[in-house]
């Protein structure tokens, strides 16, 4: 599910530009051609999301990362599979000396990837002098949410200029999804949400390791699969939950 995208549309997502906001508990997000009011808690989670981007000969691959603390960012594990000759990818920008730029990673030596549950942790290097432009780790939630209760996807996509705020309805955990066939995710359990304000509008390929969270801005899971339409969403993605994420850091020893 990783958008093999143009260079125009990997320039037009650097583009980005700040919501508008609403009030001090909300802020005022369009989308498409929709506009509606999201908890503050979430709209500021943008900011613990970073596209994920590699180039390959004369293509460019995209994604999206989350930032969980300091240097280290959660995605997903197929994103691997477009990348079998690129040495480095890009997470985000940072500052360094004042000045805007891209932040690589080898992913080779600093990486760890699960293909059976499709997570994978992105361990990166800010050189001195340098920081992160606007990044934030985000929270945790301890709990899954209701079913029928109102979620969040924060991430990019190519045809965004920044990243989006999408609302969707939380359906309940499946273990059935389409992923489950497939080599990668075949082990994880996942939120199934729909979101009407996808449905027939855009391919969810580069939705894929956006933060899926709750009305506190709090991550509940990982988009990784989308279901499609001729080619487009027909509203139903599927995310990886938390309890997935958790049992992952525990395989590798890593506390969050």
């Amino acid at each position: 599910m990783i958008g093999n995208i143009t260079f125009n549309n990997y320039k037009n997502i650097q583009n980005k530009q700040n919501p508008t906001f609403s009030g001090k508990s909300f802020v005022r997000v369009k989308l498409f051609d929709e506009t509606f009011l999201v908890p503050k808690a979430v709209a500021n989670v943008r900011r613990s999301v970073k596209y994920v981007f590699a180039e390959d000969n004369n293509n460019c691959y995209m994604s999206n990362a989350v930032n969980l603390r300091d240097k280290m960012f959660l995605g997903i594990a197929h994103f691997y599979d477009c990348l079998k000759k690129v040495s480095e990818i890009t997470i985000g920008k940072i500052y360094k000396n004042k000045k805007e730029t891209n932040c690589s990673v080898n992913i080779v030596k600093k990486n760890i990837k699960n293909k059976k549950l499709d997570l994978g942790i992105f361990n990166i290097e800010v050189p001195k002098k340098g920081q992160f432009a606007k990044s934030t780790p985000i929270k945790i939630a301890e709990a899954p949410p209701q079913k029928g209760e109102t979620v969040y996807i924060v991430g990019y996509h190519s045809d965004f200029k920044e990243p989006k705020t999408i609302p969707a309805t939380y359906k309940g955990l499946s273990k059935t999804s389409i992923a489950n066939n497939e080599e990668y995710g075949a082990s994880a359990e996942y939120l199934e949400i729909t979101s009407d304000i996808l449905k027939n509008r855009v391919n969810p390929t580069c939705l894929s390791g956006a933060a899926i969270v709750n009305k506190k801005g709090e991550l509940i899971g990982i988009q990784g699969k989308g279901m499609l339409t001729y080619g487009k969403s027909d509203g139903t993605l599927f995310g990886i939950s938390i309890d997935t994420v958790k049992k992952y850091f525990k395989e590798v020893n890593i506390s969050i």
